[in-house]
């Protein structure tokens, strides 16, 4: 990832976008969904010229989805677990130095909570959600989607980014899938509102989709 970043900083944007057509976005939307985007591909639908085109993107879009996944709605319900951080992001209220009321529920506590959820709701998917400490144990949320997987079939965690090993220990134990909010993409402005903590590290959260998937 750090060898692609460096690359793309170095790349000429403005020759790149100049060169563009409007007939090659055009074919790039046309053929997506057969293939797989290579990475100037995917720019070219970034980048200013495509803006005229937003609307045979979303309908690109909206054929690939069906096709995919049909005419569905995915209906979830969140589960926070756990509202303490040790990060201090300068625009969140769960900031390490905000002084709020914290809480981390006991495993009895998340249980309870997820018998009144199902039966309460009758939904079958969950996210469980804590904030970002090392007091989020990989213990914790191992046991913790051991308890949810009695009573949802789908259970995704939205936690801090983690290593591959522990992804594994949490996929071995019922996990279906991961969801992690980067916030910002441009490395300079994303140490501006990331002030302390592990998110301060912006190639390990960015690569975290990869060591998940």
């Amino acid at each position: 990832m750090d060898k692609f970043l460096q690359h793309y900083k170095s790349f000429n944007y403005e020759i790149f976008f100049e060169k563009l057509s409007t007939s090659d976005i055009e074919n790039i939307i046309k053929n997506s969904g057969d293939k797989i985007l290579e990475d100037l591909e995917f720019l070219a639908l970034l980048s200013p010229k495509a803006s005229n085109l937003l609307e045979k993107m979303a309908l690109k879009a909206n054929t690939i989805t069906e096709q995919y996944f049909g005419k569905e709605i995915h209906i979830y319900a969140p589960l926070y677990i756990s509202n303490i951080c040790d990060n201090e992001c300068s625009y969140c209220g769960f900031k390490h130095s905000n002084p709020i009321k914290r809480r981390h529920l006991t495993l009895e506590e998340i249980e309870k909570e997820a018998i009144f959820i199902s039966e309460t709701l009758g939904i079958h998917s969950i996210i469980l959600l804590t904030g970002e400490s090392s007091i989020n144990s990989i213990e914790y949320l191992k046991n913790s989607i051991k308890i949810l997987k009695k009573y949802f079939s789908t259970v995704i965690i939205e936690v801090q980014p983690l290593s591959q090993e522990e992804y594994n220990i949490l996929y071995e134990v019922g996990l279906d899938g991961v969801t992690v909010y980067q916030e910002c993409y441009h490395k300079e402005t994303y140490s501006k509102y990331h002030l302390k903590g592990n998110k301060t590290d912006y190639s390990y959260r960015l690569e975290t989709p990869k060591r998940a998937a």
